[in-house]
Order: C-alpha cells, then sequence, then structure tokens
C-alpha cells in the first residue's frame, strides 16, 4: 500500500509541473511572443537607418549586421562595461553608439512596463489596474525630483530611488484601501488619490529647482525619453530587467 501511495503522490507531483508549464507550449502564447519578436526587431531595424546622419537602408543594416562590431570583443567591452570604444566605420559608430542604444533601451523599458502592468493587473485582480493608475509612476517620479532639486549628491542611484519612491506609493495606496481587506474598486481610487498627490508635489517641487539642467534632467526622467540615450542608459537598465 505503502509503495503504492507513493507511486500515486509522484505522479500527482508530476502532473502539477506539468500543468504548470503546459501554458508555455500555447500555441496562441507562441504566435503573439514570436510575432512580437519579429515586430520588435523589423521596427529596431527600420528606426536605425533613419536620423540626423543619412544613410540608405542598406548602409545602416550593413552596420548593424558589421561582422568586425558582432565578432569584436573590445566593442562589446565598451558597450557593456564602458571601455575604450574601438575604431569603427562611420556608420558602424553612429548605428552601434548612438542608434542601436535607443532602440534597446526602447524595447527593455516597454517590456517592464508590460510586466509590471501585468502584475499589477494579477494582485489587484483589475484589468484597469497599473502603474500609473495605482500612483506608483507618480511616487516613482517624485522620488526622483526630490533627489535632484533637493539630495542631487544620489543621483548615481537614481533607478534605485524611484523603485522605492514607487514601492512607498503603493504600499501607501493599499493601506488606504484596506478596511478588512481590500477590492480592485478600493485599489484604484486610492491610487488616484495618491497619484494625485504626488503629482501636485512634484509640480511644487519644480518651483524650487534653480538650474535649468536639473529640470530638463527631471522631465527627461518623468516623462520618459530616449533623447541622447546611450550605453550608458542601457547599462542603467539592464541590470533591473
Amino acid at each position: 500500500m505503502s509503495g503504492e501511495s507513493s507511486v500515486g503522490s509522484e505522479r500527482s507531483t508530476g502532473t502539477r509541473d506539468t500543468r504548470r508549464f503546459v501554458w508555455l507550449l500555447d500555441p496562441k502564447l507562441v504566435t503573439t511572443a514570436v510575432g512580437s519578436l519579429v515586430v520588435i526587431v523589423l521596427a529596431g531595424l527600420v528606426q536605425v537607418s533613419f536620423g540626423a546622419y543619412s544613410m540608405t537602408l542598406s548602409q545602416a543594416w550593413a552596420a548593424v549586421f558589421n561582422p568586425d562590431v558582432i565578432f569584436n570583443q573590445q566593442a562589446w567591452n565598451a558597450f557593456l562595461l564602458g571601455g575604450e570604444m574601438p575604431e569603427m566605420s562611420q556608420e558602424s559608430l553612429i548605428v552601434w553608439n548612438i542608434r542601436l542604444p535607443r532602440v534597446f533601451v526602447g524595447a527593455i523599458v516597454g517590456m517592464n512596463l508590460a510586466v509590471s502592468g501585468a502584475i499589477f493587473q494579477a494582485i489587484t485582480r483589475n484589468e484597469l489596474a497599473s502603474p500609473f493608475v495605482l500612483g506608483v509612476s507618480s511616487g516613482a517620479g517624485f522620488a526622483i525630483l526630490l533627489t535632484l532639486v533637493v539630495f542631487s549628491g544620489l543621483s548615481a542611484v537614481l533607478p534605485l530611488i524611484a523603485a522605492v519612491g514607487g514601492a512607498g506609493a503603493f504600499l501607501l495606496v493599499y493601506a488606504i484601501a484596506w478596511q478588512n481587506g481590500t477590492s480592485p474598486v478600493r485599489l484604484v481610487l486610492a491610487g488616484v488619490i495618491v497619484g494625485t498627490v504626488f503629482n501636485s508635489l512634484q509640480t511644487g517641487l519644480f518651483f524650487f529647482a534653480q538650474d535649468i539642467a536639473v529640470v530638463q534632467s527631471a522631465i527627461q526622467w518623468t516623462t520618459g525619453s530616449l533623447t541622447n540615450v546611450d550605453w550608458e542608459q542601457v547599462r542603467m537598465v539592464l541590470p533591473w530587467t
């Protein structure tokens, strides 16, 4: 009996493990993932073809797939670790050092936003939930602006500060919405209130910024921009992805 019981237990465990990962083989999910990847690659190839420096599609794509860059260890050391940039053609330098980082950061940030939205919707059981609706984005923006205006010496750890600010805002929303438990409606309403308060505080902090560079940096952080993005920003967001 004990042998049959253990066999049955193993089969039950195996069945649960199989069910846990069977969604990965869902044809619709695989099709959506592959289709999205194809769209990202094609959009990236189109994006690197346009800019202030004019070049044809063939020139841009030749620079993207330039084996002298792809298989150059010094180049990847410069891209990912901030080492010295090796010599390369002008087209390759523009594509790899200016345009491709924008594509990578845009794709990474978009992926993170999608995952965070899905997590919030799963936790709150509300299809309207998102970091923007629940006040998380406003809390992160307030933390960033406060750091830039008051504690400028901590600018090097802005991503971590933004994460702390967003987490604090969500905890505040959860505390406000808690009443012997929470509900999706109360979470959304509390999120709107907290988001409005933090947005007002952000507006007030702008009046204390005496340096136009601080204002520009704050706007870039709070609204999002791919302007002047390079490999430094790729190295900044990659560990948090």
